[in-house]
């Protein structure tokens, strides 16, 4: 069967923003084509996307991962404590599973070694981490709810079932073999909607691994950048005289961005990432609807306090296809003039000139604040086009 794949297409302008900062406190950019765009990463719009609040997010359609150094301290053994279970064995044993899944990391061998060393030095007692500092990972670990709720079974299974025993990390080792958690992890079917979207790596091989089916786009400005560096004061309301006054000083960079985005849905790859549900084609379209929504209107950016960077797209097209993806970036290599009509011309065109090269197959719709003439495409709104899109899946 045929792929198909969800392509979509965002021109969102800001005003006064610095929506993506970088290491330095200053907006992302790069060099591309005829000047420096300012750009915001696909990281960055990606959580926007994961989570979104109100009626379109995901989390609100179905069960979502948590991401966390925290998932075996916060999400796992703490609510099990709260069920009444002894805190100290909960801990041992949550302990004790995680490293039979990831192992420890060279990083926090090396770390556990120096402070055992530093308090063997000091003639001092090591002292007893707390639950959170126990079973806290140097690195993000994604979970699926279920895989959470299958943890926890297991953990409650043991502490219920084992009496004293001297090595607790060598006895979990061995129930986890007799249980096959590595088969029964690495074989669990997903539920949680944003893995299914964006996909999870892991280096281990008690979880399994699963392919991205939204993928996203560094955005950029259609134009050249052009930032200004915004000086400010906090004034002390106490101070009385003027040079008491200013109790800080500070700039930051600001500009205002249009902002070309580019999504792109594998809608086979996305109905496989749902195999955990049982109506997995029914929520992978309505995730769909859901993504175009955020897409066009969830891109917020740092700064909310002082800069309030909150937009809408003012251009927005879908297409439903079964050819190879592509972006349209390439619209954009000579900057244009930093408005929507500039911008949106010049995508029309590209893609008009594009259609005569490669002809086109894909269903469009599209919404615009402009005037705009784009071969095949309907026009419609948000509501018209995220049914439109359903419809042609």
């Amino acid at each position: 069967m045929a792929n198909k794949y969800i392509q979509i297409h965002t021109i969102t302008g800001y005003s006064t923003v610095l929506l993506n900062r970088d290491d330095s406190g200053m907006a992302k950019r790069m060099v591309y084509g005829g000047g420096t765009r300012t750009r915001a990463s696909s990281q960055f719009v990606k959580r926007k996307l994961r989570v979104a609040e109100g009626e379109a997010s995901l989390a609100t359609l179905g069960g979502v991962s948590v991401r966390s150094r925290y998932t075996f301290g916060r999400a796992i053994a703490a609510p099990l404590v709260a069920e009444g279970l002894n805190e100290d064995a909960v801990v041992t044993a949550t302990l004790g599973l995680m490293n039979a899944i990831y192992g420890k990391s060279e990083k926090q061998v090396e770390k556990e070694k120096k402070e055992a060393a530093k308090a063997a030095a000091k003639g001092e007692v090591q002292a007893k981490k707390s639950a959170d500092e126990l079973l806290k990972r140097d690195e993000l670990i994604i979970l699926g709810r279920n895989e959470i709720d299958y943890l926890k079974s297991l953990i409650r299974e043991f502490v219920s079932a084992s009496e004293e025993v001297t090595d607790v990390e060598k006895a979990v080792a061995a129930f986890v073999a007799d249980k096959g958690v590595k088969e029964r992890l690495s074989g669990m079917k997903n539920t949680s909607l944003d893995m299914a979207a964006f996909g999870r790596m892991v280096t281990g091989d008690f979880l399994s691994s699963m392919d991205a089916a939204v993928h996203v786009a560094h955005a950029i400005t259609v134009h050249s950048q052009h930032s200004e560096v915004d000086f400010f004061t906090a004034v002390d309301d106490l101070g009385g005289e003027q040079k008491d006054s200013v109790a800080h000083v500070g700039e930051t960079e600001v500009n205002s961005p249009l902002l070309y985005g580019y999504y792109v849905i594998d809608w086979n790859q996305l109905v496989e990432n749902l195999s955990g549900l049982d109506d997995a084609e029914a929520v992978a379209k309505e995730m769909v609807a859901r993504i175009i929504e955020l897409a066009s209107t969830q891109v917020v950016g740092a700064k909310k306090g002082s800069t309030a960077p909150y937009s809408t797209a003012d251009f927005l097209m879908v297409e439903v296809g079964s050819a190879a993806p592509r972006t349209l970036a390439e619209a954009f290599r000579k900057p244009t003039a930093g408005t929507l009509e500039a911008g949106v011309e010049a995508l029309a065109s590209y893609i008009n000139k594009k259609d005569k090269l490669y002809g086109n197959t894909a269903k469009r719709s599209v919404m615009s604040m402009v005037d705009v003439d784009i071969n095949d495409a309907s026009t419609s709104n948000l509501a018209g086009i995220k049914s439109a899109t359903v419809e042609a899946i």
